[in-house]
Parts: C-alpha cells; structure tokens; sequence
C-alpha cells in the first residue's frame, strides 16, 4: 500500500513529464513529452465529480482506467457518482493518439472519452459503513507495520503488470487529504489484504446501484 498525505494545506503532489507546449495535438511515433501512461494518468486525475458545495467527508475510488466512483458525505445527504467511459481509457487514448488528435492538454481530452459522471443517493447509515471499515482496514496496516518495523519478514503486496490496484482519495471536511494505492491480494495466511476486501465491497455496491 503507498500513501501520499496532504494536511492543513500542505500537499504533495507527483507531476510525470512537463506540460507540452510544441503543439495542439500529439501523435504516436512522434515526439511528445509523455507517455501513454503518464497522459492517461494525468488526464485520470483530473476526472472528479460535480461539485455541489463541499463535502463533509469524500472517498474517490479510481478502479484502473475503467471507472471512477466517488461516495460524498454532506449535510447527511450521501451521494454516489459514477463515471464509467466507454471503453478502457488508455484503449481510447491510443486510439486517438494514432490518428494523431490526442490534444496537447490532457484535461481538453476528458470530454473525448465517451463518459459522464451519474448520481445517486444512498441511506447515510450506509456511507457510515464503508466510512468505518476505510478507517478500520487503514489502522490494520498500521499495526501491521508498527509489529514488523523492525523485522525482516516484511509482507510487500506486489504491484505487477496484472495485478489489480486501486487509487483511493480520501478527503475529511477539506483539511485532511490521504491518497492511498490497494493492491489486491492475500498475506501469507491467505486472508484478504484489509482494503482490498474493502474496495471490493464499495465498488460492487455502486455498480448495482447503477445496474438497478
């Protein structure tokens, strides 16, 4: 698991490659400050839902490059975006890319993607729930880490070309930020991973709010 903490206004921020400024468009085969992946990262950050006023407390759950679901706690209303493109991102990306019209600013090719961000609502005891067992399974890997800092046989969930992470964004009333990566997967008691278990379970509650 990495984390990257913001708090009170102090941020951290991972910025791959500059802004391209040579030309509108970007071609593949040809010169451009980025790659597939670092635009498609870019471009996948700056997916967020529609603000309406400022939540209390928003959990971002980015599922690779296939969909985004956001659970956004405010005034005791809780919301569930959703924004699922059409197709895999970097599919769409590469696509683009090859009839050289990828636009020099990875923000311009959000709207090129095909998707939009839908909305419901769900019961606050619900977003107590996932809430509760975010900040269970982060305190689970503290532990862990607090009863091994000293040892060698050190669990290190393994990030591979096919193993399936997620990017969670947690914000608490805008001053505490924590971006967190999961890895899915098992320790070596072959019991789930905390969060993994976790965000399995939030994003299948979203996907059959959106499927009813």
């Amino acid at each position: 698991m990495k984390i990257a903490v913001a708090v009170m206004g102090m941020s951290v921020a991972c910025i791959a490659g500059s802004a391209p400024t040579h030309a509108d468009t970007l071609c593949s085969g040809g010169y451009h400050p980025y790659s597939i992946l670092d635009y498609a990262t870019s471009l996948w950050e700056q997916v967020q839902p529609l603000e309406k006023g400022g939540a209390n407390y928003s959990i971002v759950i980015s599922d690779g490059f296939s969909q985004k679901i956001a659970f956004r706690f405010r005034e005791g209303l809780v919301e569930v975006w959703r924004f699922a493109p059409q197709e895999d991102v970097l599919t769409t990306l590469k696509r683009i890319e090859s009839n050289c019209q990828l636009p020099g600013d990875p923000k311009e090719a959000i709207g090129l993607l095909g998707g939009h961000w839908e909305r419901k609502e769900i019961p606050a005891a619900t977003f107590q729930k996932i809430h509760g067992e975010f900040l269970a399974g982060l305190q689970e890997y503290v532990k862990d880490a607090e009863a091994k800092q000293y040892s060698k046989d050190v669990e290190v969930p393994y990030e591979g070309p096919h193993v399936r992470t997620w990017r969670v964004t947690y914000r608490n009333n805008g001053f505490f930020t924590l971006v967190v990566t999961i890895v899915d997967g098992h320790n070596k008691r072959r019991s789930p991973l905390p969060l993994s278990g976790w965000v399995r379970r939030s994003v299948e509650l979203a996907e059959e709010l959106y499927q009813k």
